[in-house]
């Protein structure tokens, strides 16, 4: 058993800064090298929720939108390489978009 994922069930992103300009794109977290991380620490137990807040709702559905453009990646390297679909534990709320 892992301490991280047996108890850590809910990450919380709370008013990330967006970096609204087209040449800070890739410091936001769903542009980030790093991305691919969260969605995995995010997702490692069923009952495990990955909650993004933001003032700008411009931001809330560019991430929503990185999530179905990862879950299209996965299920195309799963045929090769094997790979574990990480966006699918988000992707029903990513299509719904952001709510209030």
């Amino acid at each position: 058993a892992n301490f991280w994922t047996d108890r850590i069930t809910h990450h919380y992103m709370l008013y990330p800064n967006p970096y609204p300009t087209q040449q800070r794109l890739s410091q936001r977290w769903y542009a980030h090298a790093s991305f691919p991380l969260l969605l995995q620490i995010s997702g490692t137990q069923a009952n495990s929720k990955l909650v993004v807040r933001s003032n700008w709702e411009g931001y809330l559905k560019e991430f929503a939108k990185s999530i179905e453009i990862a879950h299209e990646f996965y299920e195309q390297e799963k045929e090769t390489a094997h790979v574990q679909n990480l966006a699918l534990p988000y992707l029903q709320s990513a299509r719904k978009g952001p709510v209030e």
